[in-house]
């Protein structure tokens, strides 16, 4: 927090509501023009694909018109916020400054007030002794006035210091914000993506890389209800791009190291970014997120799937989950034990997903795969019991299975495909073969014991309409 000093109030013009009048002007300016941009659409007396194509663009760019006037709104409103708390706050240290100066009074840099009237000179110049003992409870007064002025002054002048720093994180979120989403300045392409994933893995993100990264990941309320009602959900090409150079950059890059982007940031910063790339991994998952093709309409639309996630998250997902570890029996337990050669992985990936936002999982290929390799962890192989190290303070492979439903068993598309089969070929290797029947009954067969959040909330899945 920044405190004022007494020089510095006194030069500080506070003028913030004409700033946020401005704003609020832009922000109204955008939203009628976002209505209008509508109406010229539905005016158009025309039919077909172009017009379907035409719809599906003006309805995304509406949406940045009026999440960019939001912006100005948040803009308007801190300024506004700002104002009302910082006025009354400047208005009394700078009253107080005065009226102190004009009696004699002064006022340090740390806001410590001092008597400055000479009661030697007046002590001096008279032999009355009613007007010296009058001087000395002057004294004592002008005294006890400082002190007080001091205590109130320092006060006011902190509550002015904690008003205009909310104000200026809040200006700071708003302008970060309007920087990203205004399409001149916006940028989002691949280029940007690279720039922003080195500097969020150097722990140079600035704000506005930060608010970036959000704003590309972020649905609206209606996107995600189409997620959760099986409709496609159209992004502008840019910002699919820009999600998907994110997911090029980091092919190669070992789960671990993508579960730790943005550690070297502060720890807000931190939290925003590992929510971000927890989102940009299920959004570019999920077949229901693409493009419109462009204006061009040769162009082929983009979209989501198993094969736009990184390749460690791909293989995590895709390849046998499990080997045969200890195939000698155990006192009175038949098989052997399975090993999950990738067990650090699918926990950290877990916990990564966790950060997200969970109503993006909804029909994504990550929850298709969770779920997958959890039945063939759970299923294992007829006559392998499921185990571990009992030594080890890793989780058991039933404890694995049950956090891998847990995570994904919410997904209802994806818990009906994992059901039917339907777009589950995406969870095998090349030349593989998933079959609905051996993997559904292996989760509704095994003995999870306590372990049974996961399977509780498949099944839940399962009676809600798909």
């Amino acid at each position: 927090m920044t405190v004022p000093t007494p020089a510095q109030t006194v030069m500080i013009a506070l003028d913030l509501a004409e700033i946020a009048t401005r704003a609020d002007t832009i922000a109204t300016t955008l939203t009628t023009a976002a209505d209008d941009l509508r109406r010229c659409v539905d005016d158009l007396h025309w039919s077909g694909e172009g017009r379907v194509g035409a719809e599906h663009r003006t309805t995304e760019e509406r949406r940045q018109m009026r999440t960019l006037a939001a912006a100005f709104g948040e803009l308007a409103a801190g300024c506004r916020t700002g104002q009302e708390a910082m006025a009354p706050a400047l208005s009394k240290l700078k009253s107080g400054l005065a009226w102190l100066r004009d009696n004699s009074f002064a006022v340090a840099e740390d806001w410590t007030v001092s008597d400055t009237f000479n009661y030697t000179a007046a002590h001096d110049e008279t032999n009355d002794q009613r007007i010296r003992r009058q001087l000395a409870d002057l004294q004592s007064s002008r005294a006890n006035e400082a002190a007080n002025q001091t205590v109130a002054l320092r006060q006011t002048a902190i509550d002015f210091g904690r008003a205009d720093d909310a104000c200026a994180q809040a200006v700071r979120k708003a302008v970060a914000d309007i920087g990203t989403l205004a399409p001149d300045s916006a940028g989002l392409g691949p280029r940007v993506a690279d720039r922003d994933l080195a500097d969020f893995r150097g722990g140079d993100a600035t704000p506005e890389q930060i608010a970036r990264l959000r704003a590309a990941t972020q649905l609206t309320d209606e996107q995600l209800a189409d997620l959760r009602g099986g409709r496609p959900v159209e992004l502008t090409q840019g910002r699919f791009d820009y999600l998907r150079e994110l997911m090029r950059d980091l092919d190669g890059s070992s789960i671990e190291s993508i579960a730790q982007l943005g550690d070297a940031l502060p720890t807000e910063d931190q939290r925003t970014v590992r929510a971000g790339i927890a989102d940009a991994l299920q959004l570019m998952s999920n077949p229901l997120i693409g493009t419109g093709g462009g204006a061009d309409s040769a162009r082929v639309a983009d979209r989501g799937g198993m094969d736009q996630v990184p390749e460690q998250v791909r293989t995590l997902l895709t390849e046998k989950p499990f080997g045969t570890g200890n195939s000698t029996p155990r006192a009175g337990v038949s098989g052997g034990v399975i090993t999950v050669p990738r067990l650090n992985d699918f926990t950290t990936f877990t916990d990564l997903l966790g950060r997200g936002n969970s109503a993006l999982g909804q029909g994504t290929d990550i929850d298709r795969g969770l779920l997958k390799q959890a039945a063939e962890i759970a299923g294992g192989h007829e006559r392998t019991r499921i185990g571990s190290n009992p030594f080890s303070d890793n989780p058991t492979p039933t404890e694995l299975a049950d956090r891998l439903l847990a995570r994904a068993g919410g997904d209802i598309a994806a818990v009906h495909d994992f059901r039917t089969g339907q777009g589950m070929g995406v969870t095998v290797t090349p030349g593989g073969v998933y079959n609905a029947e051996s993997h559904y009954g292996s989760v509704l067969d095994h003995d999870w014991q306590e372990y049974d959040s996961g399977i509780t909330k498949l099944v839940a899945a399962v009676g809600a309409p798909a």
